[in-house]
Formats: C-alpha cells, sequence, structure tokens
C-alpha cells in the first residue's frame, strides 16, 4: 500500500510540462506556473485518499450469527451474513445449529443476551480423513486488497484439538495455510486464568483445554496472489489430525478418539481488506486531464 502511495503521487509528479499532455495545456489557457500549481493539488489530494485507505482496513463481510430481529434466544440465529454478502455452508457431513455466544466469558460479538456462535454439533466423522469436516465461508473481496480473515472458536472438550485454515480461489479447490507466521492465535477472555493456544510449526490452530473460546484469531492473506479483488474467493476452518499422529485428537485430553457430538463454536467470521486503489498512472493522466478539459472549456466560452 505505501509503495502504491509513493507511485501515484510520482506519476502525478512526472507529468513534464514538456511532456504528453502541452498542447491541451496550453490550449487551455494555463501558464508553467499554473500547470506546477495544479500537480501539487493533484499530489496533495493523491496523498490525503490513499492514506485515508491505508488508515482504515474496513469489513467485507462479516457472519455474526445473530437473529437478524433480536429474540433475546441464543438457540436461534442466522447463517446469512450480518454485513456484506456471502455464503457460509458446512461440509464433511458435518451439521449445525445455534449456541451461545455468550457463554464461558463470551466471544468477541458486542451483542448481550442474543449473542449466537455457530455450533458446528453434530456427526463429526471420529475416524475420517484429515482436513475433511468443518465450515466453508464465500465472500467476493472485488475492489479491497489487503485481505485478512478473523474469527473466534470454542470448542468443546472431545470436539478436535486441531484445526486448519484454507483458502480457495475459485471456490472449489483449497489450499492449506501451513506458515505459522502468517497466522496469530486468538485471546482467552476467560479471567482470571486464561489458558492460552497456539501455532504449531505446520500452521495448525492448537487449543488444549475446551469449553473457552478463542477470540481474534487471524489469519494475514495480503501477501498472496489472487486473493484481492478476487469474487470467488472463499475460505474454511477445519478439523485437522494430531501432527504428532495420524488421527483427530481430543481438545482438552489430547487422546482419540473424538467423539461424534464434539462441538465447534464460531462467531464473529470476519474477512477484512482495504479499498482498492487504482493504478497511480491511471489516477495522475485522468485527473489532470479532467481538469484541462475543463478549462478548455471555459476559454471556448
Amino acid at each position: 500500500m505505501l509503495g502504491r502511495i509513493s507511485n501515484l503521487v510520482g506519476a502525478i509528479r512526472s507529468v513534464s510540462w514538456n511532456g504528453l499532455l502541452i498542447r491541451r495545456v496550453r490550449t487551455a489557457g494555463f501558464t508553467k506556473k499554473g500547470f506546477t500549481m495544479l500537480k501539487k493539488f493533484f499530489g496533495a489530494i493523491a496523498i490525503a485518499v490513499t492514506s485515508m485507505a491505508l488508515a482504515n482496513a474496513d469489513v467485507v463481510t462479516q457472519w455474526n450469527f445473530n437473529s437478524v430481529t433480536p429474540d433475546a434466544n441464543t438457540a436461534t440465529g442466522d447463517t446469512n451474513p450480518s454485513i456484506g454478502s456471502g455464503v457460509a455452508s458446512l461440509f464433511g457431513g458435518v451439521t449445525a445449529g445455534f449456541a451461545s455466544g455468550d457463554a464461558n466469558f463470551g466471544s468477541s460479538d458486542p451483542a448481550v443476551g442474543d449473542d449466537s456462535g455457530w455450533s458446528l454439533n453434530g456427526a463429526w466423522n471420529p475416524t475420517g480423513l484429515n482436513l475433511s469436516q468443518g465450515a466453508i465461508f464465500s465472500a467476493s473481496t472485488v475492489g479491497f486488497d489487503n485481505v485478512k480473515v478473523n474469527w473466534d472458536q470454542r470448542q468443546s472438550n472431545t470436539s478436535s484439538r486441531f484445526s486448519a485454515f484454507e483458502y480457495s480461489l475459485d471456490g472449489i479447490n483449497f489450499t492449506t495455510l501451513t506458515n505459522p507466521a502468517l497466522i496469530t492465535i486468538g485471546v482467552d477472555p476467560t479471567t482470571p486464568t486464561p489458558i492460552l493456544g497456539s501455532v504449531t510449526a505446520g500452521g495448525l490452530l492448537n487449543r488444549s483445554l475446551g469449553d473457552r473460546w478463542l477470540n481474534g484469531n487471524t489469519v494475514d492473506l495480503s501477501g498472496f496472489a489472487g486473493v484481492a479483488n478476487n469474487s470467488q474467493f472463499a475460505f474454511r476452518v477445519v478439523a485437522a489430525f494430531d501432527p504428532a499422529g495420524t488421527s483427530f485428537v481430543q481438545t482438552t485430553s489430547g487422546l482419540g478418539p473424538i467423539a461424534a457430538t464434539g462441538t465447534w463454536r464460531l462467531d464473529m467470521v470476519t474477512v477484512n481488506g482495504t479499498v482498492a486503489i487504482p493504478e497511480p498512472s491511471t489516477v495522475a493522466l485522468l485527473g489532470l486531464a479532467g481538469v484541462i478539459g475543463m478549462f478548455r472549456r471555459r476559454v471556448r466560452a
């Protein structure tokens, strides 16, 4: 983003008095001094606009799973996005319902009393394949750069201890994120004795104590080509084998098998990004040409 700002300002400043636009500039009645002032004006605008975009990450799509009309019932909810547009679904035979997002010190959802979490609460296959069960989220990132995903997650004692994050550029084929440097584990809100989670060397989220939330798990996808400005972007949170073995293990005991009725609870699943900045040359030339055209019309009038 900083590079784009620098390039944009540089493109505006590089437009020469003796360059491509010279005939239009002089025809429009500009003096060389006026032309220099015009360039400075557009440079200032470019810095202001791009700095605003840099400073504010926007929520592209968010799922809070709460009822559209508050009903003070956390056993009801909605899988449609609360902000933006997208689709939440399940795969691998897992079933889901809704349960409290307030329980166990709660998710990061500011709603109280009607805070629902999406509860993946049944039909887990204890002997299933690795990375074959979980939740999928699809959300267009068109118009956005620097995409990041964050979510809150609560696991029951008998559910899978390890989970993985996967992303897709076409909504069909998924790639497992394995770089731990791009994954930030969430915060346990339990007081006074929070139990921290961790990220394994292979990029798996490791939760060793059940019935507690980890809020704000974050994945940085800003460095991956094709994630930004993609109408088919999707990601999923999936159950993963114990990296030291070849099977799922339970959250608290670390032993297998997991229970078919073990639960994962997800909340505040969010896709963030920054508004995409147009190519520098396009903004610079269109801006200058537009103002020059305006002055030409004035001269002819």
